[in-house]
């Protein structure tokens, strides 16, 4: 069946539509395609987003009449394209903060209701209004993820993407949680936002130093811009630094780790690891389930082993192996 339907009208009359979540995720999804330059036609997105022609047609008029969108119709082809660049929907303005919150609360949503094509792709269009500053693992939203607190952990959240994206430094108080220890003053130097074992995590460099460390929202009591600018890193690949993280703590070696695990927990571990991008699985002639990944530092890939106690055992490197030995031998020996 052949696409119809005039092109989307330039008015200057505002619509009434009432702008609802199901629209928005539409015009979203809508934007996201015809940004990238793709020509498309009315037939193939109702088909894509399960609605009627009628109603993309009108979705099209509604980002040309009301968001103020430069859509154009090929008639000759029944297409809709944008007659220029047009990197963010005109009328639909988010700041960074905004961004930020509508995002971590489509992600809440998606954790506990399903995520849905549409939403996945809502939440694709958020990311080039924080600039690559934030990671959401949106290829993970069907997979168990933990809503955001409540704890006042996000009172800050505006003032770190702020300061990330225009690259400001900031002077953070920071609690510490070793017995007696007063809080720490840092300058720091933001890079990137991301969801770190279930803990949302400021990933920043010291001022002055090389060293990028991995800062909890929760434990920040204090946060104030110091006034100065800074140059990203060249070498810094939020991507790449992510890959390495299993939990919140920063390295920056490159570990291949190799575990074995007994039938009883080999399906949890697995469910747990294979999240890593790096994560591969092999069945051992032995009966147990060999996981092998690769990892920036020994702290949270100490503790991940740990947890599954006697059903597990490192295999490599010997580094980890003998961490392992040792904190078990320690708490052995506290028992007699």
């Amino acid at each position: 069946m052949p696409d119809s339907g005039p092109p989307p009208e330039k008015s200057t009359k505002r619509n009434e539509r009432e702008l609802g979540p199901a629209i928005l995720v539409r015009l979203f999804v809508l934007h996201q395609r015809l940004c990238r330059g793709e020509k498309v036609t009315a037939i193939d997105l109702a088909r894509e987003l399960e609605v009627d022609e009628r109603t993309i047609r009108r979705d099209l008029e509604t980002m040309a009449n009301d968001l103020g969108a430069p859509v154009e119709r090929d008639a000759s082809a029944r297409t809709y394209f944008y007659a220029h660049t047009c990197d963010f929907l005109p009328m639909v303005k988010f700041s960074p903060a905004q961004a930020f919150a509508v995002a971590v609360a489509l992600h809440a949503f998606a954790a506990a209701e399903g995520a849905s094509a549409e939403l996945v792709s809502a939440l694709g269009a958020l990311t080039p209004l924080i600039g690559g500053i934030v990671s959401f693992p949106l290829n993970e939203l069907g997979t168990v993820v933990s809503a955001p607190t409540t704890d006042g952990a996000f009172r800050f959240a505006e003032l770190l993407v702020h300061a990330a994206i225009h690259r400001r430094e900031l002077r953070v108080t920071y609690l510490r949680l070793t017995p007696g220890a007063e809080p720490k003053e840092h300058r720091l130097e933001p890079l990137h936002l991301a969801p770190l074992d279930h803990q949302w995590t400021l990933i920043a460099r010291v001022s002055g130093q090389a060293t990028i460390k991995h800062f909890l929202f929760s434990r920040m009591q204090e946060v104030a811009a110091t006034g100065m600018t800074f140059e990203r890193p060249a070498d810094f690949d939020a991507a790449h630094h992510l890959a390495g993280s299993i939990g919140r703590f920063a390295g920056n070696q490159d570990i291949e780790v190799r575990l074995a695990f007994a039938p009883k927990l080999a399906g949890y571990a697995w469910e747990e690891f294979r999240r890593h991008p790096s994560a591969r699985r092999t069945d051992r002639p032995d009966g147990r389930t060999e996981i092998t990944l690769r990892v920036n530092n020994y702290a949270d890939i100490k503790n991940a082993a740990m947890r599954y106690g006697d059903h597990v055992e490192v295999l490599a490197p010997p580094q980890l192996r003998e961490k392992v030995r040792h904190a078990l031998a320690t708490a052995l020996a506290q028992y007699g």
